[in-house]
C-alpha cells in the first residue's frame, strides 16, 4: 500500500470485505498506522518498509541469513512479498534505466563504475517526489 499523510497521521487505504446474510460489500477503509496498538500486530510493531530505495540485494541477505531468520521468522514472508514486488518494479522500469546509464555514459558524467549508483539515486529521488 502507498503510505500518506492526512493531518499528523500516516495512513494507507486498505481494500475491506465484508460479508453478511444479506450482502458482501466491499470498500476502502483509511487505517492510520499510527494509532494501531502493540496488541494488534503480534503484540510488536507494525511492520512496513519504505520500498523507495530498498536494493534488493539487501531483502535477500535478510532472508538466507540464518541469523536474522531465527530472531525474526515473521519477517521472512513480508520481506519475501517486498521483494517480489521490488523485482517486478525493477523489470518495469529496466528500460528508463538503462537510457538513464546509456545518458551517464554519452556524457561521460561521473565516474564509469558510479553510473549505475547514479540511475539509482535518480530514481529513488523520482520516487520520493512522485
Amino acid at each position: 500500500a502507498l503510505v500518506y499523510r492526512d493531518g499528523d497521521q500516516l495512513c494507507v487505504d486498505a481494500r475491506v470485505q465484508k460479508d453478511t446474510f444479506r450482502s458482501d460489500r466491499k470498500y476502502n477503509c483509511k487505517v492510520s498506522l499510527l494509532k494501531l496498538k502493540r496488541s494488534d500486530w503480534w503484540g510488536e510493531e507494525v511492520p512496513y518498509l519504505v520500498l523507495d530505495a530498498v536494493d534488493p540485494e539487501d531483502l535477500r541477505w535478510y532472508i538466507q541469513h540464518r541469523g536474522t531468520r531465527e530472531r525474526h521468522l515473521e519477517y521472512i514472508r513480508f520481506f519475501k512479498r517486498a521483494l517480489k514486488l521490488i523485482e517486478s518494479d525493477r523489470a518495469a522500469e529496466a528500460g528508463a534505466r538503462a537510457q538513464l546509464l546509456q545518458a551517464l555514459h554519452e556524457g561521460d558524467i561521473g565516474d564509469p563504475v558510479d553510473r549505475p549508483r547514479l540511475v539509482d539515486r535518480a530514481v529513488i529521488a523520482w520516487r520520493a517526489a512522485n
